[in-house]
């Protein structure tokens, strides 16, 4: 088989250094840990081609009753009925300890969760951030040359007052909503891949992930809902959520007011909204693949239905 680019289909690139930032408790570790059973397993992460490798979770904060419960859950709603002999967690760890895991296991990817807790010094300068950084970076060689790729999940600062952390929702630039995350810049900076997950609520979305690659551009939003099990209700995998699903109740009444064809203009007079809101609205639709704009006729956009 021919060597692919990629751990991760246009996410995470083959000997690739790559963040992961969110809240605590926002979910990151559940989406970590199943992009880590895609890897190993070499099946789809949400849609997304996977290379199967060897995969080392170094675990630092979560514990191994925990750890275990949520490695259980997340195969299950992965349908992988037998354990995988190409996943492996482990509990803490040097960095020597760690570079020869690497050495013998020549895993195609590592996680670490999470970086502060494994290594509290790149919150504290960019000199010592950057030291990490470039032994993640060395990490990769290690591998006989076939480059093991690293993602280390990490935490955003805690909002302020004045400077408040925008979603990653909006239709801003990525780049400032990373200008939150917590500690020295260069772990941002030297980052191929700066992946943010948030907590979201609109129709069956529970949470949304928004990427930015180095030289690359931005990869994304992808809204994700949670499997759950059928008897007891806990959560297992993630799944891409698309189309009207993503929408709640009035956003979907909305919809079914508007024409199949319509100006922004008209949007307003229809629904009596101000402009902001129906804004917000059709940014909504377009990023759920249900309206597309066909371009600017005059003064105004003109807006498409797709379903």
């Amino acid at each position: 088989m021919k060597n692919s680019p990629f751990v991760v289909q246009n996410l995470i690139a083959v000997g690739s250094v790559n963040m992961l930032v969110g809240d605590s408790n926002a979910g990151k570790t559940p989406f970590a840990m199943q992009l880590a059973l895609c890897v190993a397993a070499g099946i789809p992460f949400l849609g997304l081609k996977t290379t199967p490798g060897l995969v080392l979770y170094f675990d630092f904060e979560n514990g191994v009753e925990k750890m275990m419960e949520l490695y259980d859950r997340v195969r299950e709603g992965l349908g992988i009925a037998e354990d995988l002999d190409t996943f492996r967690l482990l509990y803490s760890g040097t960095r020597d300890e760690i570079a020869s895991d690497v050495r013998e296991g020549k895993p195609s990817l590592i996680i670490i969760d999470t970086m502060r807790s494994f290594n509290p010094d790149t919150e504290e300068s960019n000199t010592k951030a950057a030291n990490v950084m470039r032994w993640l970076k060395n990490l990769s060689h290690v591998n006989n040359g076939n480059g093991t790729s690293s993602l280390f999940l990490h935490h955003p600062k805690k909002d302020q007052e004045k400077h408040e952390r925008p979603s990653l929702d909006s239709t801003g630039p990525m780049q400032h909503w990373l200008s939150f995350v917590a500690g020295a810049s260069a772990i941002v900076n030297q980052s191929d891949t700066r992946i943010g997950f948030e907590a979201y609520e609109s129709g069956q979305a529970e949470a949304i992930v928004r990427a930015t690659r180095r030289g690359e551009g931005e990869f994304g939003p992808l809204k994700l809902g949670r499997i759950r099990q059928d008897q007891s209700g806990d959560e297992l995998a993630y799944v891409q959520i698309t189309g009207k699903s993503l929408l709640g109740q009035k956003y979907r009444e909305a919809l079914g007011h508007l024409p199949e064809e319509f100006h922004f203009t008209d949007a307003v007079k229809l629904l009596g909204w101000n402009k902001k809101a129906v804004s917000n609205l059709l940014r909504t639709l377009i990023s759920s693949g249900l309206l597309e704009k066909l371009g600017k006729l005059k003064t105004a956009t003109k807006y498409k239905k797709t379903q």
